[in-house]
């Protein structure tokens, strides 16, 4: 007999499942079989089982199809349970592959042979036979009676073939196929009927079928299904748990805008309808229609199971509402302190999950707090936020405030970059070698270590790609990757100025290859690899796009891995998860008799739907909080229910039916779609949260704080709040989040909002009150000798000094990331560059075009036209500096070694650039700037300590000629003294002292004596003006001093008085 039981909490419906197998077990050896929708209610359901009984075992849990096959194995004389398995949807779409080409030519398929004629690519092939199979598929599903007429050579009821007349001879050949490569399978719709046609035509009780079926959370069902369960039902005791929102009939309920629109073209009609609960009507066709079909398609008893909460919180009172079919008749008032419903809105995905991790510390600090494993947190697109999520909670692992969690439902690709990789590598003939792409490949683990580099080795190497100018091609005559017949910023062009500057000593042009200066036999080793590397993807890049047969590519992907991955045991587990993955693609094509000749699209695509399959749901209830896709029919109860990403263009999520599909055009009850999906479980997740739910979306923009719109069920939801309690409910139950997680207002008491976040105090403060980088100032190095490079150096940034010689820690610049793209402008660093290039050649006398060689051979400019014409508007701008320091340039310079004692300190280097006793220095700067002027201070005081100078020190720019006079060595030791104190400070902390903004400071107090007017000139060194980048933004200084407040205030006038004062005085200028 078939019984049903309709109940609005999923706990009470599984206890009352847990009582009926207590008592009435069946015996030891018998399994008992349960029907669910999906892995994660199966394995909720055995873990609610295993709390009452005691134990969960013999346990035959199935999913719809899979049952219905394991029953038709058992009843059907001589049936098998896999015979279908032709019939698979992979399978139906490499048959169609097969097929289609065939039957372009016949009657009735002009509109498939317009579509794939119109441009015929193997993809397009490939994507049109899978959406074809995933609607045949369907078809069985929910039309079984259209395919099992049009098998018979007959119309389907309706005659819908009318629309797309090529669908019916399809099936039919597709059919034909399958028969004559599989003798005796039988498809899903046909083995159904066939196995309700036995069961009703048996007399007693079928032998085959189970004692007892039960069914649980099954939700929508198609007719054909539930008309097995009921003729089961005279078989066996069947027993249906179905989820039921509403305890009065709502069958025949419409949402208020069905109301109003009928009210518009059929005011009659109109009158009579009944809205109920407008959130039940709104988001419950889904539900509704179901139970029309179970009232149908079915009989027995109903037993109502509904449970009844009190309505204490505005949670509760909203699901009672809907409970009883009903809305409040007077506003409510929301009770003090109740956080049931919470709304969140922020700034981006990150700050969602931030946010997140804050309340359910909250929640897990309270008086009765739930369990992690009690918490699930749900979003339309779970891989969106995965990465958020790992960094967010992950980082937390070993802390006091680590929450245990697990993500379920991500593709197989997005877990593992092995299988990014296989994805890259199959995409080589595609590929443009670009060097961030193929510097990226290198970085993978297995890769790396099968060309025998190290985490530190590829991120050397990498450096080299950025240093050797490679942007992309392989450089090759024809093939894969190769730019428009040029060798310049190729990887051949690359590896050549690498392998050169292994092999010879110095720079000069070596044919019209600049080699690239590495180092010694250990840089030789890794650029072997490297140009290993490069040689293994080009042989593939030009092997792989040949068509071949199954049997070849079979052999060609082992191969790829073999010569990609290194079999070592630490990847042990994630190639033979990518090895199982090629093989299982494989056997599909076997099993779907494909023989024929593939090209690469084909597999690729094969592999790439295989590694995109979700395979997480075994990360689903794992004990700590669940993160999960927002998924149909796993409405099971938690006590805190969060929803994420509930914005309006992610959800409810759009699912475009092809312009072919039958079933849009001749809907029927319990169709699927996708909207109606979404909205019911919207629904169902409010009913399944017992204490809270929470709820939150991107409510603004990041970088321009324009409003975004929220998902429609979410303002569905609002509007009923604000309609049934007090004014402004919805806002009330609101936190909008601030863009930063250090904003103050998460750690002020009054202000409603909080933070766990400790680490975010000290930039929340006040800018006068925060926290230095360094509080404290580190312990003193060891006195050594102080080479007169490293002093000048630390004076040209003194925070980066700090951070490259205490910490040893250099952030990437800009021109250090790979790119992809060849040269096409060049900018100020690299301008700068340039132009003193010129500027020495010119000094050298010697012809400025070998200069320009060089130059071009190193692959910094652009290409043709554009490179000469930089090169000549470089040479121009240098013009007027070469002729300011023409009469010093022709007498001959050179250098001294210095040694020097200060204090109890040795100051020990090299002063070039002396002629005739006097030191000369140009810079190629349209004006000198304060590091420049500062570094030639330096020299120049360690020139005049050691005697070595017989008048001035000159530096020329293309404007002026700057000029010190030559001062006593014990007034130079004096300065050289408190620079070198401020050095060794400087390495114990970073000095608020900037060369640009210190310089300013110093000018304009020497120009105007005005103290504010000083700190005014280096305020706007230092933040910028306009368009033109302030010293502030250098991401040494930036680190240190964030804003500037921290950075002007305080000593930074002292310093400047002890450093740029004394060059300021002592400085004259000319603009000769």
């Amino acid at each position: 007999m078939l019984h049903q039981y309709h109940g609005n909490d999923m706990e009470v419906l599984r206890e009352l499942a847990c009582e009926l197998l207590a008592e009435d077990p069946p015996p030891p050896l018998v399994p008992e079989f349960l029907v669910v929708p999906n892995v994660g209610m199966a394995k909720w359901l055995r873990q609610g089982i295993a709390a009452r009984l005691g134990v969960a075992a013999h346990l035959a849990s199935d999913l719809p199809a899979a049952f219905v096959a394991r029953l038709a194995g058992t009843v059907l004389s001589g049936g098998d349970a896999t015979v279908d398995h032709a019939y698979a949807k992979e399978q139906l779409a490499l048959r169609l592959l097969r097929l289609l080409p065939t039957l372009l030519a016949e009657p009735g398929f002009a509109q498939v042979r317009a579509y794939l004629e119109n441009r015929h690519e193997p993809r397009r092939l490939l994507a049109l036979s899978r959406r074809i199979a995933a609607l045949f598929d369907q078809y069985l599903v929910y039309r079984p009676d259209w395919m099992l007429a049009w098998e018979q050579q007959r119309a389907a009821p309706g005659n819908p073939e009318s629309g797309a007349p090529w669908q019916a001879p399809l099936w039919r050949a597709l059919i034909a196929q399958i028969d004559r490569e599989h003798p005796g399978a039988i498809h899903g719709a046909a083995r159904t009927r066939v196995l309700i046609d036995t069961l009703r035509g048996a007399g007693s009780r079928q032998s085959g079928v189970p004692a007892r079926i039960t069914g649980f959370g099954l939700g929508a069902l198609p007719p054909l299904w539930l008309e097995l369960f009921e003729v089961l039902g005279a078989h066996a005791e069947v027993h249906l748990f179905q989820f039921n929102p509403c305890e009065e009939f709502w069958g025949d309920t419409v949402s208020e805008r069905t109301r109003a629109r009928w009210a518009l073209l059929e005011p009659r009609r109109a009158e009579h309808a009944e809205v109920g609960n407008a959130l039940l009507g709104s988001w419950g066709r889904l539900g509704r229609e179901q139970l029309q079909l179970l009232l149908e398609h079915t009989s027995g008893d109903i037993t109502p199971c509904f449970a009844a909460r009190e309505a204490t919180t505005v949670l509760a009172a909203i699901q009672q509402d809907i409970r009883a079919l009903a809305e409040p008749e007077a506003p409510r008032a929301i009770a003090a302190g109740d956080t049931s419903l919470l709304f969140a809105e922020a700034h981006s995905r990150l700050r969602e999950v931030e946010v997140l991790h804050d309340e359910l510390l909250a929640r897990f600090a309270a008086v009765d707090a739930p369990h992690p494993r009690e918490v699930v947190v749900m979003a339309p697109d779970i891989a969106l936020y995965a990465s958020a999520i790992e960094s967010v909670f992950g980082e937390m692992r070993g802390a006091a405030r680590y929450i245990p969690y697990s993500i379920a439902d991500r593709a197989a690709s997005a877990e593992s970059p092995l299988a990014q990789s296989l994805l890259h590598l199959l995409a080589l003939p595609e590929s443009r070698f670009g060097a961030s792409e193929i510097g990226a490949l290198l970085a993978v683990p297995p890769i790396a270590a099968r060309f025998g580099l190290n985490e530190a080795a590829v991120d050397e190497v990498r450096g080299w790609i950025v240093r050797s100018g490679i942007r992309w091609g392989l450089g090759g005559e024809g093939g894969v990757g190769v730019g428009p017949g040029i060798a310049r910023n190729t990887w051949r062009f690359g590896l050549e100025r690498m392998l050169l500057g292994v092999a010879l000593d110095g720079d000069a042009l070596f044919g019209d290859v600049a080699p690239l200066a590495l180092g010694g036999a250990e840089a030789g080793e890794r650029i072997g690899m490297l140009a290993e590397f490069v040689a293994t993807l080009e042989r593939h890049a030009r092997a792989l796009p040949a068509p071949r047969s199954v049997v070849e590519w079979r052999a060609s992907l082992a191969m790829l891995v073999a010569d990609f991955y290194a079999p070592q045991r630490a990847f042990e587990a994630e190639l033979a998860e990518l090895r199982a993955v090629i093989a299982a693609v494989f056997e599909l094509l076997d099993e779907s008799g494909f023989s024929g000749v593939m090209e690469r699209e084909f597999i690729t695509e094969l592999l790439g739907e295989r590694l995109g399959v979700t395979e997480g749901s075994h990360q689903f209830l794992r004990g700590g909080v669940n993160f999960c896709q927002l998924t149909p029919l796993r409405s099971i109860p938690f006590r805190v229910v969060c929803v994420l990403g509930m914005n309006a263009d992610a959800f409810p999520r759009n699912h475009e039916r092809p312009g072919f599909d039958l079933m849009g055009q001749h809907r029927r009850i319990g169709d699927p779609t996708r909207r109606d999906d979404d909205r019911y479980l919207f629904l169902e997740s409010l009913i399944a949260a017992r204490d809270c739910l929470y709820i939150s979306h991107v409510a603004r923009d990041e970088r321009s704080n324009a409003a975004r719109e929220p998902a429609l069920p979410l303002s569905e939801l609002r509007d009923y709040l604000d309609r049934h309690w007090s004014p402004g409910a919805a806002d009330a139950l609101t936190r909008r989040h601030h863009l930063k997680p250090f904003n103050a207002g998460y750690f002020r008491p009054d202000s409603g909002m909080f933070s766990y976040r400790r680490e975010w105090l000290p930039a929340a403060r006040p800018c006068r009150q925060q926290l230095r980088f360094c509080t404290e100032a580190l312990a003193p190095l060891p006195e050594a000798a102080l080479a007169l490079d490293a002093l000048a150096r630390f004076y040209r940034n003194p925070c980066r000094a700090f951070f490259n010689e205490r910490f040893g820690v250099r952030f990437a610049e800009p021109g250090e990331v790979g790119q992809d793209c060849e040269p096409f402008a060049l900018d100020a660093l690299q301008a700068h560059a340039i132009k003193g290039e010129l500027v020495q050649a010119a000094l050298r006398a010697t012809d400025s075009s070998a200069a320009e060689h060089s130059l071009l051979a190193r692959g910094e400019l652009p290409l043709g036209q554009a490179g000469l014409q930089l090169l000549r508007d470089a040479r121009d701008k240098v013009q007027g500096l070469v002729v300011r320091i023409e009469p010093w340039s022709c007498i001959a310079p050179h250098s001294v070694e210095v040694e020097l004692t200060i204090g109890t300190r040795a100051l020990r280097g090299t002063i070039g650039g002396l002629r005739d006793r006097h030191l000369r220095a140009f810079t190629v700067s349209a004006e000198a700037r304060g590091h420049t002027l500062m570094e030639f201070w330096i020299r120049h005081l360690c020139a005049c300590a050691g005697g070595v100078l017989d008048g001035e020190s000159t530096l020329d720019d293309s404007k002026r000629t700057h000029t010190l006079a030559r001062i006593d060595p014990d007034t130079a030791r004096t300065h050289l003294a408190k620079l070198i104190t401020l050095h060794d400070d400087g390495m114990r902390r970073p000095l608020p002292l900037f060369a640009k903004s210190g310089f300013a400071w110093a000018k304009s107090m020497q120009d105007k004596g005005d103290e504010q007017q000083a700190l005014k000139a280096a305020r706007v060194a230092f933040t910028g003006y306009k368009d033109i980048p302030g010293e502030g933004g250098d991401r040494y200084i930036a680190r240190a001093y964030p804003d500037a407040v921290s950075a002007l205030d305080g000593e930074f006038a002292q310093l400047v008085r002890l450093v740029y004062m004394p060059l300021a005085e002592a400085l004259a200028e000319d603009a000769r």
